[in-house]
């Protein structure tokens, strides 16, 4: 029988006390500005915070929090979708915004551009809180220029119990698309495709090696007409398939009869991450409210707006079971290790999209 994430944690913090170790604990739309309710604040702060946010990012408890303890004006603007935010700053809004909340494939661009200043870890000591590897991601070793706040995961919804219990994973569903031809979709994305197939035969997610790159031709060209290709990444629905590959995103609250799974063998994790933007006007505060987010009270309460893993694993305890044990935003703790950051190169990404062409229909 497998366990639910609640029930893993709780048994491996029952070994850890036998063994004489302790576990320590330790939607906002629209523009908003949130007063603080006793001023003044600390002098070193600065006196206003400029924030980019998704849609229901954080919750307006942690803002309100925020401010009432730091007498820190504080101003929310939504996030614009990452080309519109990418151009807004290239256009003038560099300079007047502090702290931004984004994607991995965004704070990339934001890095290479010099769009994002170098985090001072002094001022955000709560960052011993963010468990591996969110704290150490291949991109931005070190956290040297984000904070990673939450995550999700790629896997698959469907309604095939057989794919769903015992655990799930790649293989079998390769293996089920084979016998049951145009019921399994996938999206139109060499990184996921070429990945899942790496995964299901043993292979590292981001190989570059031309034998592992062969082997996943090999299962993919197999495949080749009775694998289903289209639909997002981050679709909510399976339509008329019996499975799609996809982010666990959609699935958070699926229809009934639809699972998410993480499957058994591994995946990448998508993770969000806070960084502070060059020239931003406010940097001390800046940091304040990052080491603030990372508060375990904090995390809680903007999980269950978000509905999205946080990276604070000493939160892990606070959060409900209804969010915990749902494959589609918690995966499975017994999976920690075989769930990591893509890697790939430059080069391997080019190899990996000449596979996908090569067979995909």
């Amino acid at each position: 029988m497998q366990l639910s994430r609640r029930e893993f944690l709780l048994g491996a913090a029952g070994l850890l006390t036998a063994s004489g170790c302790a576990v320590h604990p330790g939607s906002d739309t629209g523009s908003q500005t949130i007063t603080p309710i006793i001023p003044p604040g600390t002098p070193s702060l600065d006196r206003s915070l400029r924030l980019s946010l998704p849609q229901r990012a954080v919750a307006r408890s942690t803002l309100r929090k925020f401010a009432h303890e730091t007498s820190v004006r504080v101003l929310t603007l939504p996030q614009p979708p990452p080309t519109r935010f990418l151009l807004d700053l290239a256009a003038g809004e560099q300079g007047k915004l502090d702290v931004a909340l984004v994607e991995e494939e965004t704070l990339r661009y934001l890095m290479a551009t010099g769009l994002v200043e170098p985090i001072d870890k002094t001022l955000v000591p709560e960052r011993k809180l963010i468990s591996a590897p969110f704290n150490n991601p291949p991109y931005d070793p070190g956290g040297a220029r984000s904070i990673g706040k939450d995550y999700s995961v790629i896997g698959f919804a469907t309604t095939e119990s057989s794919l769903v219990d015992p655990p799930g994973s790649w293989k079998r569903l390769f293996q089920y698309a084979r016998a049951n031809p145009h019921r399994v979709e996938i999206p139109n994305d060499s990184e996921v495709a070429v990945g899942a197939a790496m995964v299901a035969l043993g292979h590292p997610w981001s190989s570059a090696n031309p034998s592992d790159l062969a082997d996943a031709k090999a299962l993919l060209g197999s495949l080749t007409g009775k694998l289903a290709v289209g639909g997002r990444l981050d679709r909510s629905t399976i339509d008329d398939r019996t499975a799609v590959i996809a982010s666990g995103l959609g699935f958070r609250e699926p229809t009934i009869g639809v699972h998410f799974v993480v499957p058994s063998e591994g995946t990448i994790i998508r993770m969000r991450s806070y960084c502070v933007l060059a020239l931003a006007p406010d940097p001390v505060s800046s940091h304040a409210f990052l080491n603030a987010t990372l508060d375990p009270q904090t995390v809680k309460a903007d999980v269950q707006v978000a509905r999205l893993a946080s990276t604070v694993g000493a939160s892990d305890y606070l959060i409900p079971s209804s969010l915990m044990d749902n494959t589609a935003i918690y995966p499975p703790a017994e999976l920690a290790d075989v769930i990591v950051f893509s890697t790939t190169t430059d080069a391997g990404a080019v190899a990996r999209r000449a596979v996908w062409d090569s067979v995909k229909t």
